[in-house]
């Protein structure tokens, strides 16, 4: 037994397709022409063998996964999500607790709301901290509509 050489493993790997034969003939004639390879190159069949169950380097390295592709049912939903963009500045739902209390502090002290608002907006902030609420609709409205006000002037937490 001796190394398997590059060359003859080319030579052996363009002829084993052909042992899918469903001919007897042929497959016992492409045994026999990969012997005659395998002796030629200085190996014989273990050594074949060997090279078979041994990994390289391509085995070893593991192929990055392609990113998954949406899928859409009709024209239309992909036309949707092609001019669907996600929105730069923080929103209620892509904020931490401690991140919307950061905004909510901003926007108290910004003076951006009616005096309504603002009223029910301190007092929702106040329970808020204290998790004693959860959010209403109008409270995230608010909350989203004021933290977009102040992005768009150049406020950040």
């Amino acid at each position: 037994m001796s190394t398997f050489s590059s060359d003859t493993a080319a030579r052996v790997a363009k002829l084993v397709p052909m042992l899918s034969s469903p001919v007897a003939g042929e497959v016992a004639a492409t045994a026999a022409a990969i012997e005659r390879t395998l002796k030629s190159g200085g190996s014989d069949w273990y050594d074949l063998a060997k090279r078979i169950a041994e990994p390289t380097i391509a085995d070893l390295v593991v192929a990055p996964r392609p990113a998954p592709q949406p899928t859409w049912s009709t024209e239309k939903e992909r036309e949707r999500d092609a001019k669907r963009k996600t929105p730069e500045w923080p929103t209620w739902g892509r904020s931490s607790h401690f991140q919307r209390l950061a905004w909510m502090k901003k926007i108290k002290n910004s003076g951006r709301l009616s005096d309504t608002d603002a009223e029910q907006f301190v007092e929702f902030w106040t329970v808020y901290y204290r998790h004693q609420v959860g959010a209403t609709r109008k409270n995230i409205s608010i909350f989203n509509k004021a933290t977009f006000a102040l992005w768009r002037e150049g406020a950040r937490i």
